[in-house]
């Protein structure tokens, strides 16, 4: 079934775009032109706030096991940081901003770490204030309401963070304006052309199978993620406003990060990641991105 839609977040198509699954929420539509997986009907921003701002949102198991700066957070904080660091060199003493920054877990790491300067951002008011109760400075709002000062950090990232958001080419625009000319942004996003998710969208086309496997593809295709990239269509986001981009690849989640208890279906998940890996159809994809030294704002 295809339909007419809205332009494209992502590239700006206004093609016919087909259905690739259904959810009990929406559907997943994949742009014709830049090959980006949409969700359709598209949530508003106050939908969007309610959603991050729900107790499901604060309870997810990807949370809950990344609240404290244990050893794993740290290693996971430092593993971040460094791969960063490999493309654009050091970053202590820098001015960091990490948008969707959750409790601000990586901010105080940062500052830890490499006496870096550190600001998080987080739409919901809950997170920020148990953050700023251990000390941190986080904001409520978006990248865009904060307002920061123009050309005032070093380096933005959003981990997570780009598949929530309601306007990414607006978002980008944003965090131009707020780096300094040179500055890095730092992104990780779910990859929409990995085999985890070319499983998802084949598990839904079998036919019979949409009750028995709604739990397992709600998860993998959540409420709050309402698009999905691939490395085509996230370098082309980030060239048309106006990034360098410095180095996109994917990536595979590691034991540590998986939010999964159940035996079973860890063991098969893992067997999944290590195929993913060997294939080089990853689940996740990173991108470190340059403002360029001497850069014009796009409007």
């Amino acid at each position: 079934m295809m339909i007419d839609r809205a332009p494209c977040v992502v590239c700006g198509s206004v093609a016919l775009r087909p259905l690739r699954l259904t959810l009990t929420y929406g559907g997943i539509r994949e742009c014709s032109a830049c090959g980006s997986g949409l969700l359709e009907p598209r949530p508003s921003l106050l939908d969007l706030t309610a959603l991050h701002g729900s107790d499901d949102y604060f309870n997810h198991p990807y949370f809950l096991e990344r609240r404290e700066l244990t050893t794993t957070v740290r290693a996971a904080c430092e593993a971040k940081l460094s791969r960063v660091e490999r493309s654009v060199g050091s970053l202590r003493n820098k001015s960091i901003v990490d948008v969707g920054c959750d409790l601000g877990l990586l901010v105080a790491y940062a500052t830890e770490s490499r006496q870096m300067t550190s600001i998080g951002i987080d739409i919901f008011p809950k997170v920020v204030e148990l953050g700023r109760a251990a000390g941190r400075d986080l904001r409520v709002g978006t990248l865009e309401s904060v307002a920061l000062p123009a050309a005032s950090a070093d380096m933005v990232c959003g981990f997570d963070l780009i598949e929530h958001v309601d306007d990414p080419a607006r978002f980008l625009r944003e965090v131009m304006r707020v780096l300094k000319p040179g500055g890095t942004l730092a992104l990780e996003t779910p990859n929409y052309g990995g085999l985890v998710y070319r499983i998802g969208r084949w598990l839904a086309a079998l036919p019979g199978t949409s009750g028995l496997l709604r739990p397992l593809q709600e998860r993998l295709w959540p409420p709050f993620h309402i698009q999905y990239f691939t490395q085509d269509s996230l370098t082309l986001l980030l060239k048309t406003a106006g990034f360098e981009v410095v180095r996109l690849e994917g990536r595979e989640l590691e034991s540590s990060e998986l939010a999964v208890s159940q035996p079973l279906l860890r063991l098969a998940v893992q067997s999944v990641f290590a195929l993913s890996r060997a294939i080089g159809a990853t689940t996740l994809l990173t991108a470190i991105a340059r403002k360029p030294a001497l850069s014009v704002i796009r409007s």
